[in-house]
């Protein structure tokens, strides 16, 4: 999991577009040089940078001030979309169509250089994409990642409400008729969704290590697993429905896979960040995670989702299927290894 934020020294090419120094994108590294991410995450700037092995968010006006970023930020030097691409953030109905895109850095990641481990969190490492229609089923647990919001910018706000750390939700894969029930027509076309799309809302049932979520055990249970003072805040009698669950005692002693490298050293303060319904704001470009077995794989990449009329993010939440695009992803990534 990485995530993209732009330089100091480049400005949106919508002129009309003011987003302040909170611009930022989600993707997931696939090859030593290759990041897949959405389109449109690649077009809005001329030249961004892609953070990886890091959990923590840090602006762009912070990347020379924080140690991890300092060392390892990476710039990407060339970017490949489909040509039939459209870029408008006024129309969504052309900005979701064919979002896909292909981020190439400077320099190669190293899967096995635990310097990372130094000043960031982890090792990056790469994930598979997975182009079998039968791990997008209805019904299928996945998880949703991303530095986003909480709930989506409202007009004129240009403050950063992306959050501090890398948050996951859990959710379960429904029908596209659902999708095509609850979306409007103007945001996205009922063909998009049959062509392309993966709709994806409610509750799963997996957490941040592919392992099961045990619903209805609370913070203060934890709390009393670590022997820490039930009078701490964070040992609040709240239910896991509500929060983000990890199973701290597996992930601490776990050596294996790209989602256990993600996991290592998590802290119980990012066990207390609020669960989120799903993506929000600025977690576009990001993947759609399941399991096959004990291996992580990508089905999706993050585009969009309903909002509420207090912009709160309610789903349900849409993502480009690498099932269903499997011909644009695998042509871009060969088209991008190429030039």
């Amino acid at each position: 999991m990485v995530y993209f934020v732009k330089s100091e020294l480049t400005k949106s090419v919508d002129s009309g577009r003011d987003i302040g120094d909170s611009w930022l994108c989600g993707g997931a590294i696939v090859s030593p040089t290759q990041i897949l991410t959405a389109a449109a995450c690649l077009l809005e700037y001329k030249k961004i940078y892609a953070i990886a092995g890091y959990r923590r968010y840090i602006r762009t006006y912070d990347l020379e001030r924080d140690q991890c970023t300092k060392r390892w930020k990476q710039r990407v030097v060339k970017t490949c979309v489909p040509k039939a691409y459209k870029f408008d953030h006024s129309k969504p109905i052309h900005w979701l169509s064919m979002d896909v895109g292909v981020a190439t850095v400077e320099k190669p990641y190293n899967f096995s250089d635990l310097t990372y481990r130094l000043h960031c969190h982890y090792t990056p490492a790469p994930v598979k994409i997975l182009y079998e229609e039968v791990y997008q089923a209805e019904g299928i647990d996945v998880l949703m990642l991303g530095w986003g919001h909480v709930r989506a910018r409202q007009v004129h706000n240009i403050n950063d409400l992306n959050s501090p750390y890398l948050r996951e939700a859990s959710g379960k894969i429904q029908a596209k008729s659902y999708c095509r029930s609850k979306l409007p027509t103007q945001l996205i076309s009922e063909e998009l969704i049959n062509k392309y799309l993966i709709c994806v809302h409610n509750k799963g049932k997996i957490g941040g290590g592919g392992e099961l979520l045990v619903r209805g055990e609370t913070n203060n249970a934890e709390c009393a697993r670590r022997n820490m003072d039930p009078s701490d805040p964070r040992c609040a009698n709240t239910t896991l429905d509500e929060y983000d669950y990890y199973d701290f005692r597996r992930h601490s002693n776990r050596t294996d896979g790209f989602e256990a490298k993600r996991q290592l050293n998590a802290s119980f303060e990012k066990f207390l960040y609020t669960r989120r319904q799903g993506i929000c704001q600025n977690d576009h470009g990001g993947p759609l995670i399941t399991w096959v077995g004990k291996e992580e794989v990508l089905i999706g990449i993050a585009l969009t989702g309903l909002l509420s009329d207090t912009y709160e993010c309610i789903g349900p939440f849409i993502f480009t299927s690498a099932y269903c695009a499997s011909h644009i992803i695998q042509c871009l990534l060969l088209t991008d290894s190429e030039e």
